[in-house]
């Protein structure tokens, strides 16, 4: 009750006060230990009731501080608050998410005003750079993000002083100014990151102001011995600044060959030094950090400015793209693997910086020179280091045992694919395969070194012993096997040895008694079930021996298994020619099915299921009812859950999908409408409602 009463009281002093701010927020900083003026001290007093165990109070507080957001001087004041040392840290944060969420409601977006009054923003404007030197780290990162929607928002037409702000400070040779700088710059570029040619007049003269300004620190910093975690930060500003100011075209000052080679030079020492190993973890995880955004930069300029392929000579861009690949592409390439040469000795290397790593290499495949410098190495690339990455590993293991359903869904994430190590390795030997005279040279001694391994495997499975380290080999080898399919199912002289392949290394490890075994192997049958077998496509022996095992691995005791199977099913659905194989078994495949659906949100599941009610149309009508009703169970389930999982939308997308392909199936049996209206009709209202609209985007 005190403390209600408090804000209260606070409210009222700030109805008279907040009008006109005495103090500036710089100035509070510079003298923190002044007495607070009385409207400060009072909204200090509804921001510590913020802070209170009691709901009531919290609540109370953050109602009196939304009637306050249009009063004059709010934002200033609550910039203020977060600002001053003297004030308690906790309320500082508390001022500073205050002053966040207001300038997120209230100052407007691009070409429109919000609430907060234009004075209030003109004194937020001149001190917000100063308060991101004077603030600790925690209450730093809301500045920051205000920063950001000021600029969008402001920049250039009613911010004109930033530019000078922001170089006023990276000349200062104070490394909070300095850094308060680089991260206004880097918002600013950010903004023209995306825009067209046409709209990025604003950004080229950031860069002819500033530029020859930021090499310098840049260069400063990478000569700087003491690379502390500030220092580190700061490298990283620099490159997210250099990124976002190239990624659509490099403006013309960096095309200078001395803006360019000071540049590169800095991305390869960069790149190539060594991350001191006595620095503290949080110091070594921002260097890989700054490595990744080196990777990131070259990669883009590589796969942009490649001249063989991409840039032609009337282009603008052309004298970048030629100085690039004459200085840059080559050299980086060495640097890279030089860097992944260190796996081999047990060096660490973040699974990021292996990715982005690995799309340079597999960038570099289709060019001629680039694949001159790895041909010399590209048989260690391949089976020292490309290789291991595909095979299952310890923390594939672990994830298998104690959570399953985690491991099914990093297996089948979008996201996933695009960061892991092992999907980069198989992109790489797909375009490896895809490219004329790197496929010819060495798609040969790949498939030879999988068919040691599956030997190898096999001989010792015969004797009845067990090899762990190979059982983690033939899991890479079933896995590159079955990604090379398409390559492999349409050229000589591979084509003509699937089958006996399929036959005598694939099939017998469906019932190996490892389950990440049996799942690779259900999952490679099912990337060959639309070969043209010597029975022929889609029937005979062959095929139907083939689908019965993925059929009877519905029923494996191990979830990623079972998931495989579903997921491999559907080939061979897609490709059976005699459904007979099938009919006889659907009422159990059917029911494996909803189990597994009820199971795990998954929307390979949903595609399998719905290639089986395409293929057998109105013969599906039996089961309708009961398909509708798991699967609106699983819509509900994944509509109304708590998370935030893009699988669980798929999922949800998958279900509508589904439902559709089932009604549409039974279109001939209108009776049978009435029976599913129950179940699909509140879908459909739920859908089509504005609650609906994040699973339509």
């Amino acid at each position: 009750v005190d403390l209600a009463s408090s804000v209260n009281e606070g409210v009222a002093s700030l109805a008279v006060s907040s009008a006109s701010p005495d103090i500036s927020p710089a100035a509070m900083a510079a003298n923190p230990s002044q007495q607070l003026p009385p409207h400060i001290a009072s909204l200090c007093q509804i921001l510590q009731s913020c802070l209170s165990p009691q709901q009531q109070v919290i609540k109370q507080a953050e109602e009196q501080l939304k009637l306050l957001e249009q009063s004059q001087g709010q934002a200033s004041n609550l910039l203020q608050i977060a600002v001053v040392d003297g004030i308690d840290i906790a309320i500082r944060q508390v001022a500073a998410i205050s002053f966040k969420n207001l300038v997120s409601r209230g100052w407007g977006k691009e070409g429109q005003e919000g609430f907060i009054p234009a004075s209030d923003k003109e004194v937020v404007k001149q001190n917000v750079l100063m308060a991101l030197v004077h603030t600790p780290p925690l209450v730093r990162v809301q500045i920051a993000e205000c920063i950001k929607s000021i600029i969008y928002c402001d920049y250039p037409e009613k911010w004109p002083t930033l530019m000078q702000e922001i170089f006023a400070n990276l000349s200062s040779q104070d490394p909070p100014k300095i850094y308060a700088g680089l991260y206004a710059l880097r918002m600013l570029t950010r903004k023209y990151e995306f825009r067209s040619e046409q709209d990025r007049a604003p950004l080229y003269q950031v860069v002819n102001s500033i530029f020859p300004l930021l090499i310098q620190i840049l260069q400063q910093l990478l000569a700087n011995q003491a690379k502390t975690l500030e220092v580190i930060e700061m490298l990283k500003l620099c490159l997210k600044v250099y990124w976002s100011t190239v990624y659509l075209s490099v403006p013309p000052l960096l095309m200078q060959e001395d803006h360019f080679h000071a540049w590169m030079n800095a991305l390869k020492v960069l790149l190539e030094c060594p991350v001191p190993q006595g620095d503290s973890q949080a110091a070594k995880e921002q260097w890989w950090k700054v490595k990744k955004w080196v990777l990131h930069i070259i990669n883009r300029l590589f796969n942009k400015y490649d001249t063989s392929k991409r840039i032609k000579k009337d282009d603008s861009q052309y004298p970048f793209a030629v100085l690039f690949e004459a200085n840059c592409s080559g050299q980086f390439l060495q640097s890279i693997m030089t860097l992944l040469a260190g796996l081999q000795q047990g060096q660490y290397i973040s699974q990021r910086c292996t990715n982005l790593a690995l799309q340079y290499l597999t960038h570099a495949l289709p060019n001629k020179v680039t694949y001159g410098l790895m041909k010399p190495h590209f048989q260690q690339l391949m089976f020292s280091v490309l290789f291991p990455m595909a095979c299952f590993s310890d923390e594939d293991a672990e994830l298998w045992e104690e959570d399953p359903h985690e491991y099914v869904r990093k297996g089948y994430d979008l996201l996933e694919d695009l960061y892991t190590t092992r999907s980069q390795v198989i992109h790489f030997f797909i375009d490896m395969a895809s490219c004329k005279t790197p496929c010819k040279e060495n798609l040969p001694l790949l498939v030879n070194h999988i068919g040691a391994i599956f030997v190898q495997f096999m001989t010792i499975a015969k004797s009845g012993n067990r090899d762990p380290g190979l059982d983690r080999q033939m899991d890479g080898a079933l896995l590159i096997l079955g990604s090379l399919s398409e390559k492999l199912k349409s050229t000589a002289p591979y084509k003509d040895q699937v089958e006996q392949i399929l036959h005598e290394f694939v099939a017998p490890v469906v019932n190996h008694p490892t389950g990440f075994l049996r799942a690779k192997a259900v999952w490679c049958l099912g990337m060959f079930a639309d070969f043209k077998f010597k029975e022929g496509r889609g029937k005979g022996q062959t095929f139907s021996a083939f689908l019965s095992q993925v059929v009877y691995r519905l029923q494996d005791p191990d979830l990623p298994v079972r998931v495989d199977a579903s997921v491999a099913l559907r080939y061979f659905v897609e490709s059976v020619k005699d459904l007979d194989l099938l009919r006889t078994v659907l009422p159990q495949l059917l029911d494996q099915f909803m189990k597994l659906i009820n199971e795990i949100e998954n929307d390979d599941l949903i595609h399998t299921l719905e290639s089986i009610v395409e293929k057998f149309g109105d013969e599906i009508a039996p089961f309708a009812f009961t398909i509708c009703q798991q699967l609106t169970t699983s819509f509900w389930k994944c509509i109304e859950g708590d998370d935030d999982d893009d699988m669980g939308a798929l999922a949800t997308l998958g279900v509508l999908r589904a439902l559709g392909t089932i009604l549409e199936s039974v279109s001939s049996i209108p009776e049978m409408y009435p029976e599913l209206e129950p179940l699909v009709f509140p879908i459909m209202y739920r859908m089509l409602s504005t609650e609906g609209q994040d699973v339509f985007e």
